[in-house]
């Protein structure tokens, strides 16, 4: 029996040392990252500390060179609004002011009910500082919805898209719903995933080619796999172009996205927050054509 826990102290002690070696990257590490043509920086969409040190990591990187900042809660219809707005801003000295920085996002299609504004408005800030373009990149509701009813879509999927790979894709939606979805909604729930990743790595090869500038993207880790999610789909699109993707997930990967399919993991505290599959039992789940 003691033998047992001091091998079970010594494993602790080895875990613990790794997960305290992955919480900061230095700043030559971050250094690095800044040669790649898109850096996906990844976020568990609720945790507070996720995001303060994805924006340390942004500020580290922006002193080296300039880049275009994309986001995953903007909407690439709107990108048109969103140039125009933050031309106009630019010409406007800082500090910005929060009524600013909302009207920002706004032209992003932003979506205050959706998305936790304190998280996101220094990002805004940033941008406008530094004068970072801001790069819309997710499709909005109307079109997620005319997906899932099979009356739109983006491409075809390639030779090298296995059914494997739509089945892990339709496994994820299922688990990310707490396995409560009603089995015909899987695989429209998964198309849309799938068009929804297509739709990012679109936006971020057009921002590069139009801004002429490395491309950042955050959003959440799930978007950010190298194996089936953003990246596939710029290696589809842009295949001369290094891409690098950085995960952020809390302590014990209770995201549930293997940390063998990105470039880099580094681990937050968890954030404290009620059990979503509670909140789930509450919801009535239906296909956008059967909403009332």
């Amino acid at each position: 029996m003691k033998r047992y826990c001091l091998l079970l102290c010594l494993l602790l002690m080895v875990t613990l040392s790794h997960a305290q070696a992955l919480t900061r990257p230095d700043s030559d590490t971050i250094k690095g990252w800044g040669q790649a043509d898109y850096i996906l920086l990844g976020e568990v969409h609720d945790n507070a500390k996720g995001h303060a040190l994805r924006l340390e990591w942004i500020k580290e990187l922006i002193k080296e060179k300039k880049f275009a900042l994309a986001l995953e809660q903007l909407n690439a219809n709107n990108q048109s609004t969103l140039d125009g707005q933050e031309k106009r801003l630019f010409s406007e000295h800082s500090p910005y002011s929060d009524k600013q920085l909302r009207a920002l996002a706004v032209a992003g299609g932003f979506t205050f009910k959706g998305w936790h504004w304190p998280f996101y408005a220094p990002l805004f800030n940033l941008a406008l500082t530094q004068q970072l373009p801001l790069i819309a990149t997710n499709l909005d509701e109307h079109q997620m919805m005319r997906i899932m009813m099979g009356q739109e879509g983006l491409i075809g999927l390639p030779p090298n898209w296995t059914e494997n790979m739509t089945q892990d894709m339709q496994n994820r939606v299922e688990k990310g719903h707490c396995n409560m979805l009603p089995q015909e909604m899987l695989s429209p729930m998964a198309e849309a995933q799938i068009s929804r990743d297509q739709a990012v790595a679109k936006a971020l090869v057009e921002a590069r080619h139009t801004t002429h500038l490395p491309v950042i993207l955050l959003a959440g880790n799930g978007h950010l796999r190298n194996d089936l999610a953003v990246p596939f789909w710029l290696r589809e699109f842009d295949p001369q172009a290094k891409v690098l993707t950085i995960a952020v997930m809390e302590a014990g990967n209770e995201d549930n996205e293997p940390a063998q399919d990105f470039n880099g993991v580094y681990f937050v505290d968890a954030q404290d927050r009620k059990d979503p599959c509670e909140e789930l039992k509450q919801h009535r789940f239906t296909m956008p054509h059967q909403k009332q």
